[in-house]
């Protein structure tokens, strides 16, 4: 049966499985490997001489044959690079643009080569371009008018790349149907302009203190942004803006982003404030909130924002204290959220008897509780503010097994208390259902708390539970 399906349903299945797989598929019959002996995306690897010279004499093969290509995908790692190396990156880039190639990604991870984009540009029928790397300067000398003319460039990314302001200016200027423009970490370039950008819909930027850039797009809706000095990002006259996302370095003492009603989700990921004592974001139809960090942050919404359907946090904390843990509480008071995440490494120990006198009504709403304690060391005290201070519909828990009992423990305490006529002021649990992954097949069983406390093991091995909570 494997024989009468089409080449083209062949290459799909193929797409979908990584070499390994399509090594053993493919000999099913002759059809699955003429199949793979012509699939359109090419993905190569160069690590030396020997794979230089399997890339050649397949892409010989696909010229010769005149193989159609769609992508090409090429990831240098080689340590000296030489003439002949640069010349056949050259030629394998010349046959993927006579073959009809629509994607083209270039990786290089051991130096910072040049790249002539100026010819891959002027390709008919060329969708997609993303360099990792490498030098776009070849061309800095000719007029942006003559840096090509491809106007079925969709999306353009660059990574750690050196471009000049001519170069930079010349590809926002003659390729106006960018919808998807990723520029991080670039040097080379101080300004930018990018005016009457009529498709672009989605932007990702790093910019340093040195680089000035002005983007007009009406038709952009999200926003990838990073900057040292943020202070005021106006996103107003984006009057499509759906998301936004802050991330990187920030030496301001407040951020704000300006009214916008369009904004619907906002990410803060893993932005390195200092200094900064308040984020300040005016967006009165904002549904989503997701920050990723280990600081806590003073932030200010709208006060028109109270229609969250997903509001989620992920503290990475290296050493959590009992200030933290206070400071965590406050902040998750302002507002009922989704989902909690916190990935710690040590814990100096939780004030309990402050928590009770503090935290004895108030609870933050967590509607799912992620908890990663990487340490082997005890935490006693940390689970027990968890248990005291959140009542969350779902615990997922990755910790040291000893920390698991422990855990378990508490959580049948409660429910067994819950049960008795003590006074004693404790959070009472209804109702308790766990279940254990197993590494092995990947997969979760339903478990008996009761029936852990019998089981032996190694109490410094790392264990994956999540447990379904009825308060």
């Amino acid at each position: 049966t494997a024989d009468i399906l089409p080449e083209l349903v062949i290459h799909k299945i193929l797409s979908n499985l990584n070499y390994v797989e399509a090594s053993r598929i493919i000999i099913l019959s002759k059809s699955w490997l003429q199949a793979w002996l012509t699939h359109p995306n090419l993905l190569f690897v160069a690590y030396s001489r020997t794979e230089e010279d399997i890339v050649d004499k397949i892409m010989k093969r696909y010229r010769d044959e005149k193989i159609p290509i769609d992508k090409f995908e090429l990831s240098m790692d080689i340590v000296t690079p030489t003439s002949y190396l640069s010349f056949s990156i050259d030629k394998w880039l010349d046959i993927a643009l006579q073959s009809g190639v629509r994607e083209v990604v270039y990786r290089n991870l051991r130096y910072h080569s040049s790249f002539y984009i100026f010819k891959m540009l002027t390709a008919k029928y060329f969708r997609e371009l993303v360099l990792r790397n490498c030098i776009l300067v070849y061309f800095s000398s000719l007029p942006t008018s003559h840096v090509g003319n491809c106007h079925s460039l969709r999306k353009l990314s660059l990574n750690n790349v050196t471009v000049d302001d001519n170069m930079l200016q010349g590809l926002l200027t003659n390729y106006p149907l960018i919808d998807n423009l990723i520029i991080l970490h670039c040097r080379g370039w101080k300004k930018f302009e990018g005016r009457n950008l009529q498709k672009i819909r989605s932007l990702s930027i790093t910019i340093k203190s040195e680089q000035l850039v002005k983007i007009q797009a009406p038709t952009l809706e999200h926003l990838s942004y990073s900057i040292y000095f943020l202070g005021k990002l106006d996103i107003a006259e984006y009057l499509n803006l759906k998301s936004l996302e802050l991330f990187g370095p920030c030496y301001s003492r407040r951020v704000n982003t300006g009214r916008s009603e369009s904004l619907r989700d906002l990410k803060i990921n893993n932005l390195l404030i200092c200094y900064c004592q308040k984020i300040e974001v005016d967006a009165p139809n904002l549904v989503s909130l997701e920050y990723e960090g280990d600081d806590i942050l003073q932030l200010k919404l709208a006060k028109e924002s109270s229609n969250f359907k997903k509001l989620t946090l992920n503290f990475r904390k290296y050493s959590l204290n009992d200030g933290w843990f206070c400071r965590l509480m406050e902040f998750l008071l302002n507002s009922s959220w989704f989902q909690v995440s916190l990935h710690i490494y040590s814990c100096d120990g939780i004030n309990m008897e402050y928590l009770k006198q503090h935290y004895r009504i108030a609870i933050p709403q967590v509607k799912v509780l992620d908890v990663i304690i990487e340490s082997r060391d005890d935490f006693p005290t940390f689970v027990d503010a968890l248990l005291w201070c959140f009542r969350p519909r779902r615990l997922n828990i990755s910790s040291s097994f000893k920390m698991i009992i422990y855990l378990i423990n508490q959580l049948l305490y409660r429910k067994n208390s819950s049960h008795s006529t003590s006074h004693e002021n404790k959070p009472q649990l209804n109702q308790l259902k766990a279940y254990k992954f197993d590494g092995k097949n990947g997969s979760w069983h339903p478990v008996k708390p009761r029936s852990m406390k019998l089981i032996t093991g190694d109490p410094n091995e790392m264990k994956k539970f999540y447990f379904l909570l009825n308060w």
